[in-house]
């Protein structure tokens, strides 16, 4: 016979599944916050106002630039091209 300790499949019993359960729940909600803290920290500062408004100008220029000389490297569009477009970024 097992006794009453291990009816519950744990040492501890219901105290035992208890413990898990809040360690379970308290992981659970960890992750649901980091999840969102990081996705608002992506979104910028006006995240809450429309989204990707709040990315500066220079931010979204460097980043088209950096996916165009991406392409380019690849060989995914030729140098004419690329001056025209990194031309037309400028503007």
């Amino acid at each position: 016979m097992m006794g009453f300790w291990w009816h519950w499949g744990t040492p501890w019993g219901w105290l035992g599944w208890t413990f898990i359960g809040i360690v379970f729940l308290a992981f659970l909600i960890w992750a649901i916050v980091s999840i969102v803290r990081g996705r608002s920290a992506s979104m910028g500062p006006m995240c809450g106002m429309g989204g990707m408004s709040g990315h500066s100008h220079s931010q979204d220029h460097n980043h088209s630039l950096e996916i165009l000389k991406e392409r380019y490297a690849r060989g995914e569009i030729s140098r004419e091209q690329f001056e025209q477009m990194k031309r037309d970024l400028e503007k």
